[in-house]
């Protein structure tokens, strides 16, 4: 009576987005592509085609607004920028092509002293931030195995563990989190 009815085209295409999302594309970069587009783009793209290596090339573009925005101390910029990059790109990317090579970047320019150590907390806030609602968007199915995710007693440090979580969750596991300093 209330419930939203899909035509059969419609489960098609969704069907056709999440095939092509788990290959690796950004929902935010094929959402609009007509059905055409979606299937050549099926048919082209094997499974799994995103680099996911520590060091990929490309990602200086993606994090220079962030960079920029963290040299201002402007906040909501880097919220807002984080939360775009959170949408057009698959969680495996945003780690491996925004997150680790921002925070890289963060601990360099800190080491030249061109940033300070607020900055440094103002972008791992942010990330945690931009993690913390992506796992939650990976709720656990009842059969999934579970993996306790902390640092040991004197680590402080839990951006690392918490984009462990989110490839855990992403993974199928069930992430229990517990946070730094265990």
């Amino acid at each position: 009576d209330r419930g939203r009815q899909y035509s059969q085209g419609q489960i098609e295409r969704l069907s056709l987005l999440r095939t092509l999302v788990e290959r690796g594309h950004a929902i935010g970069q094929i959402a609009t592509l007509s059905e055409p587009a979606l299937r050549e783009l099926l048919n082209t793209t094997p499974p799994e085609t995103v680099n996911h290596g520590a060091s990929p090339e490309g990602s200086e573009p993606l994090i220079a607004q962030v960079l920029e925005a963290l040299g201002k101390f402007q906040h909501t910029r880097v919220n807002d920028e984080l939360g775009r990059l959170a949408a057009l790109l698959t969680p495996r990317d945003l780690i491996y092509r925004v997150a680790l090579p921002l925070m890289r970047e963060v601990g360099e320019r800190w080491h030249r002293g061109e940033f300070g150590i607020a900055q440094e907390h103002l972008a791992s806030a942010s990330l945690r931030n931009v993690f913390g609602s992506l796992v939650r968007l990976h709720p656990a199915r009842p059969d999934s195995k579970r993996i306790l995710i902390a640092t040991l007693a004197g680590d402080l440090h839990d951006f690392a563990i918490l984009a462990a979580a989110m490839i855990a969750a992403i993974s199928g596991l069930d992430p229990i989190f517990l946070g730094a300093n265990l």
